[in-house]
């Protein structure tokens, strides 16, 4: 019997087959396979992160091209919908044929990430804001990505030993790239979140900061801590599956802290993935998920569909290709009453 390739170069596979356009059936068997092991999932999100990079920094591109040949000229991909066709993403280059590629260029871009990073990017400073209507991913010098709400935004700082991000409207995702001499500092209204490498998300609410924990562990603690009267104690610790709440009143109180079931962190985490594993939820709630991320907005015209439930992996960013599934059905038909409008009704 032969071995299983390595995990990355499984990894890729399903990322090439994943942004080619997946057979039927395969949404699933991709949304088994990751959760099926974290590690699965991990290296998925690694490779990720590294394309992401390699496309904002030409000074990693260039070395990495001059390797294994420039990323333009990949061989023709096979022919896939034309609601697939549209989606464009860095792994889009690497065709089925090119698994083993991607995977070893993920990993040149990750070993070069540690040498290039701290040596050309440490001033950097930026600022950013998504007044969209959508989540947006943004790929950080150091490997990490973030992932903005709509009308969210945060400001970068990686000038000193710290990397430090402020978030300072709505909320973000961060999925954090491990590098233990340069923790990860993430503050909100005089709220610091540290982390090396995990994943988790911090919202600024009305009158509390929320922090989440995907993976990994974190520590929350005051942003500027108050004078010192008596031996202070560490700073509370969140592990994967926990929420924290902090007062913006009294940031420097212990935060409250509290499990989180698996279905009940899915829901929380679903806002910035494009990709979700649904069971059983009403048509009307799918589609108002599908109007969140999205410039084309779906109309139910007809009350007698909200409460038709759904299940299956469902890709938030396909508007036209979850329309498509719903047509085919043969009882909702669609009206496409302009490019920003579709209205959905049953058949007559």
């Amino acid at each position: 019997m032969s071995a299983k390739p390595p995990l990355d170069e499984q990894a890729a596979a399903w990322l090439c087959e994943r942004d080619e356009g997946f057979a039927p059936g395969r949404a699933e068997a991709f949304a088994t396979w990751c959760a099926a092991d974290p590690r699965h999932a991990a290296a998925v999100r690694q490779i990720e992160r590294a394309m992401a990079v390699l496309e904002t920094m030409p000074t990693v591109r260039r070395p990495l091209e001059a390797r294994f040949g420039p990323l333009d000229s990949a061989p023709a991909t096979p022919e896939v919908p034309a609601e697939t066709s549209a989606l464009w993403s860095p792994l889009r280059r690497a065709s089925l044929g090119r698994r083993a590629f991607v995977a070893a260029a993920a990993a040149f871009v990750l070993s070069l990430c540690g040498r290039w990073y701290y040596a050309t990017q440490v001033a950097g400073r930026d600022y950013f804001l998504n007044d969209t209507a959508a989540p947006q991913q943004l790929a950080l010098g150091d490997g990490s990505t973030v992932h903005l709400d709509a009308r969210s935004a945060l400001r970068v700082d990686f000038s000193g030993h710290d990397r430090r991000v402020r978030l300072e409207a709505g909320q973000a995702h961060f999925e954090v790239a491990h590098d233990a001499a340069h923790p990860f500092i993430v503050t909100a209204a005089g709220v610091a979140v540290r982390a090396i490498g995990t994943a988790f998300t911090v919202r600024l609410a009305s009158t509390a900061v929320e922090v989440l924990v995907e993976e990994g562990r974190i520590e929350v603690a005051p942003a500027t801590p108050p004078p010192a009267t008596a031996p202070a104690a560490p700073p509370p610790q969140l592990g994967a599956g926990e929420r924290a709440r902090v007062a913006r009143a009294d940031a420097a109180a212990l935060p409250q802290i509290e499990k989180m079931e698996p279905p009940e962190l899915r829901e929380a985490l679903a806002w910035h993935r494009s990709t979700v594993v649904l069971v059983d939820v009403p048509l009307a709630e799918v589609i108002a998920r599908f109007n969140r991320r999205n410039a084309v907005q779906l109309v139910l015209a007809d009350d007698a569909l909200r409460d038709r439930r759904l299940g299956g992996v469902l890709a938030l960013d396909q508007v036209e290709a979850f329309v498509a599934l719903l047509e085919r059905g043969g009882d909702i038909v669609a009206e496409r009453r302009s490019p920003e409008e579709i209205v959905l009704r049953r058949a007559r």
